[in-house]
Parts: C-alpha cells; sequence; structure tokens
C-alpha cells in the first residue's frame, strides 16, 4: 500500500498506481495539488509503488 498524507495530518492508504490516478481515487485537482515523495516534487505520471510515502499539498492562490 502508499500511504498518502496531507497538510492537515490526515493519512490515508491507497493502491501503487501513478499519481495522477490516485488524485483522481481521491477526488482531488491536479492544477491545484502538489505532490512530493521525500522532499522531491512528483509530476503526475509519475508511478508510486508499494511501501512509499507521499505528501499532498493543496495549493491555493488569491488576489
Amino acid at each position: 500500500m502508499v500511504k498518502v498524507e496531507f497538510t492537515d495530518g490526515k493519512v490515508e492508504e491507497m493502491s501503487p498506481a501513478p499519481v495522477k490516478d490516485i488524485l483522481r481515487k481521491l477526488n482531488l485537482k491536479e492544477s491545484t495539488t502538489l505532490v512530493t515523495r521525500d522532499g522531491e516534487l512528483l509530476t503526475h505520471d509519475i508511478y508510486v509503488y508499494d511501501g512509499q510515502s507521499i505528501k499532498i499539498i493543496n495549493v491555493v492562490s488569491g488576489g
């Protein structure tokens, strides 16, 4: 399983998959979400393997 950590401290486990598929399963938009693994920014086509952990960061902009 892949450990998915959110900035609010919430943690979920997902099946291994590309980042874009994990975001889709979590109902998150690719355009407003950053994903990191071990401090490295991941593109949405990167595959996340079993046993890995990722962190989801929501991007907010204002005017």
